[in-house]
């Protein structure tokens, strides 16, 4: 097997090929069916492009999967292009790693060709002991986590990245840390604009959590003091954005506005 500039192993299979850095995974995919792997998995989430489960890897080992179907022409030719959804989900998990940044560590991928028709299949570190930040504020609504979860994301643009999904599930929270996980919208940008839609994101999932007010306005002003920036530069634009977002709720879940700021 070679081993790219990456540290990861190119592994294939009858029906898949990839590159896979945990050895104990690499072995099991070489060991089994794809199938019979993926079918010992408990299911997390599933819809008609998309399973997510955790499968076991050893007696205390579990491991994170996400399972991508290509159906679309489009998935094709951007997977001939920018190459399949696992391979750019790995790029990015190292992306914000290499940035030094707090998420699910990544183990590879593999593009599959035979099992459930053609996609991929990404592996990724199973964040144990941890809770998302919605579940945390809806059993204990304080100020800390917000504040710390303000300082990470102006710590990401600091990076000169951008999430581009800022919902409270997509941070997960392991005592007083906090991880960023759901990297599909990550990319690279220092745009001004991204930014604030990025915390205008936040923003909005916290006053839809029902936070009090006076914690979405703490939380602004802790994101722009980290990144050294005055209140009014970002002010009337996060605010524009998140009416945006806020209308777009209204219509597809029918959650009513309420003040960010």
């Amino acid at each position: 097997m070679a081993t790219s500039r990456n540290g990861t192993e190119a592994v294939r299979g009858s029906c898949f090929r990839g590159q896979i850095n945990r050895p104990d995974l690499r072995q099991l995919l070489l060991e089994r069916e794809l199938s019979r792997l993926l079918s010992n998995g408990k299911i997390i989430k599933e819809d008609k492009n998309r399973k997510i489960l955790a499968i076991n890897t050893g007696p205390d080992s579990k491991v994170f999967v996400k399972l991508h179907r290509e159906e679309s022409p489009l998935e094709r030719l951007k997977t001939a292009v920018l190459g399949s959804r696992a391979q750019r989900s790995h790029r990015k998990s190292e992306l914000l790693d290499s940035r030094g940044l707090p998420g699910s560590a990544s183990y590879g991928f593999i593009d599959i060709f035979d099992y459930e028709g053609r996609g991929s299949v990404h592996f990724s570190e199973l964040l144990s002991d941890t809770e998302t930040l919605a579940k945390t504020l809806a059993t204990n609504p304080c100020s800390s986590p917000i504040k710390s979860a303000s300082k990470l994301i102006a710590t990401l643009h600091q990076q000169g990245l951008i999430h581009g999904d800022l919902k409270l599930t997509n941070l997960m929270v392991r005592g007083e840390k906090l991880y960023f996980v759901d990297l599909d919208g990550l990319r690279r940008s220092s745009s001004s604009r991204l930014r604030a839609r990025d915390i205008a994101r936040f923003l909005v999932a916290l006053s839809e959590a029902n936070t009090e007010l006076s914690m979405t306005r703490s939380a602004f002003a802790t994101y722009c003091q980290t990144l050294g920036i005055p209140e009014q530069a970002l002010h009337e634009r996060v605010i524009a954005i998140a009416k945006t977002f806020q209308k777009k709720h209204l219509t597809k879940y029918q959650r009513p506005p309420r003040p960010v700021l």
